[in-house]
């Protein structure tokens, strides 16, 4: 979710809101200490109705799961429950510390504590991602795609560029149509740039009547190193992965060419430009999401050890134990 620019209006009246309830949680906390010898402990009156005040909060947050999920439940709209989500979720933190009276308390409390606040910083950081990345994506990968589809682009780049080579180097047996005849043009995949507008566009070249001469090189360049890196990117060909020393490759390929062989060599570029990408893209998609493989799992973790502090608590006060603080 954006919190910038434009978009930073709806979020006000939240942050807002969260301000004023944040100090007079801390007002009403330091009434409560005055003429106090220690900060009030979550037993007391003011700890006891901030603590069930943050854990109902942090049950709500919990609830942004199910229903994200759940879309056809008229419970609001999602973008409301996003900014509740941010909002309110960083105003636990103040009111777990008041609760807590500024102590760690026991293992399960300093673990809750711990736990609570590493949720709340990942959060932080994922929605520190989603505010520049998204548009940074966009500078970097103008031939952005659906990140699970690139598997499968990755394998018709290959075939495209199989085709080419066959078509320039001979042995058109890969150019097949569906009818059987052999292919009489090239439709390539690649990026373009007009002006300030980016795009993917198809080139679509006439494929050559006859091989041509002295261009097996292009086909032992193409088995040994672009067809791997289209199928598997950096894994399969290291030195096509960085732009610089690709096109230095490229270069020296083909200078060791016919000029007739060259469009296909520039077909090739592209097409490895084109996966260089997806790779980026892959990465920053990685980046965008990864916060979620922490936050997620201990916002389960948190939830549980609040259910334990409060059946802990409910014991504790009927049943005090002297000797455990």
């Amino acid at each position: 979710m954006l919190i910038t620019g434009e978009h930073a209006r709806p979020h006000v009246p939240w942050i807002v809101g969260c301000l004023v309830a944040a100090a007079g949680a801390l007002g009403w906390f330091l009434v409560e200490s005055v003429g106090q010898s220690a900060w009030p402990s979550g037993g007391s009156k003011v700890g006891l109705a901030l603590g069930v005040a943050a854990g109902l909060i942090c049950l709500f947050e919990f609830l942004l799961w199910p229903r994200k999920k759940l879309r056809t439940w008229r419970i609001g709209p999602v973008q409301w429950w996003l900014r509740a989500h941010i909002w309110l979720g960083l105003l636990v933190v103040p009111l777990a510390v008041l609760h807590s009276g500024f102590r760690l308390g026991g293992p399960l409390s300093a673990a809750t504590m711990v736990v609570l606040v590493i949720v709340i910083v990942s959060g932080v950081w994922g929605l520190a991602m989603q505010q520049f990345l998204p548009s940074r994506m966009l500078d970097l990968v103008p031939g952005e795609t659906i990140v699970s589809q690139i598997p499968h682009l990755s394998g018709l780049a290959a075939r495209d560029g199989a085709r080419l080579v066959a078509a320039v180097c001979g042995d058109q047996s890969t150019d097949d149509d569906d009818d059987g005849e052999l292919a009489t043009h090239l439709v390539v995949g690649a990026v373009r740039q007009v002006g300030a507008l980016q795009g993917r566009v198809l080139l679509t070249s006439a494929a050559p009547s006859e091989p041509v001469p002295e261009s097996e090189s292009l086909r032992a360049f193409f088995e040994g190193s672009a067809r791997p890196y289209l199928l598997s990117g950096k894994a399969g060909c290291p030195g096509l992965a960085g732009e610089r020393a690709a096109r230095a490759w490229f270069l020296e390929v083909r200078a060791g060419l016919p000029p007739a062989a060259h469009p296909a060599v520039a077909a090739l570029e592209d097409l490895c430009s084109q996966r260089r990408q997806w790779d980026r893209q892959a990465w920053l998609h990685g980046w965008l999401h990864a916060w979620l493989l922490v936050h997620l799992p201990l916002s389960v973790l948190l939830m549980a050890l609040l259910a334990a502090h409060v059946v802990w608590a409910l014991m504790y006060t009927t049943h005090p134990i002297p000797f455990i603080h």
